[in-house]
């Protein structure tokens, strides 16, 4: 009885050796199929870091104006239309509003609010001796250059 009671719990181990076997096999495999998949998923982290950089540099381009564009510090004097009208003569006479606001913020004539753009639309407007419209935003500096200009709203 003895005999037998050992030869069972022998089948029992080898069995349940199998069994141990058999799941360290899988684990193995699923082990190697974890490292292929986390290999292919840092492959494609690193080619979206990569695209994403280039993004990033094309969008800092896109938002750097070019060379010719830049604006550089401007000594301007007197109140906001005589530092407008400098900044007009030297652009060739003629400027968007908000281009006028930008470059009147940055020398520190004017000082950006919610309000800015109207105070700056208000002066020139109370200036027609030295300000006139030329067309949809955009200004021009009276008798500095030529005629009229295209699309310029005339009031007399």
């Amino acid at each position: 009885m003895r005999g037998m009671e050992e030869q069972r719990i022998y089948e029992r181990m080898t069995e349940r050796r199998l069994e141990l076997q058999s799941q360290g096999e899988r684990i193995a495999r699923e082990l190697q199929q974890l490292a292929e998949h986390q290999a292919a998923i840092s492959g494609e982290l690193d080619q979206l870091d990569a695209a994403m950089q280039m993004i990033d540099m094309y969008r800092s381009q896109l938002a750097r104006p070019p060379r010719e564009q830049q604006t550089l510090p401007v000594p301007l004097t007197g109140n906001i239309a005589d530092a407008s009208a400098q900044l007009m003569e030297q652009r060739g006479g003629v400027m968007d509003l908000g281009h006028l606001h930008d470059e009147l913020t940055a020398a520190g004539k004017l000082r950006k609010t919610p309000y800015s753009r109207t105070t700056l639309w208000k002066t020139l407007n109370r200036k027609p001796d030295m300000f006139a419209k030329a067309g949809k935003g955009r200004w021009r500096l009276v008798g500095k250059v030529g005629g009229e200009a295209e699309g310029e709203i005339v009031t007399r």
